[in-house]
């Protein structure tokens, strides 16, 4: 799946972003070995234009 919950961009894929994100910081950080399709998903998310801002 591209997105999480729907065919599109929606506000379930920003939740998970930051949440993702937010995990990172504490040093809880999925790796490409353990969950490759939340890491892929991920990188996609952060290309997109608003995550750059």
């Amino acid at each position: 799946r591209e997105f999480i919950a729907a065919n599109q961009f929606s506000i379930a894929d920003i939740t998970a972003l930051v949440t993702v994100d937010f995990a990172r910081v504490l040093k809880l950080q999925p790796t490409e070995e353990n969950h490759p399709h939340l890491c892929a998903w991920r990188e996609r998310m952060k290309q997109r234009p608003s995550a750059k801002a």
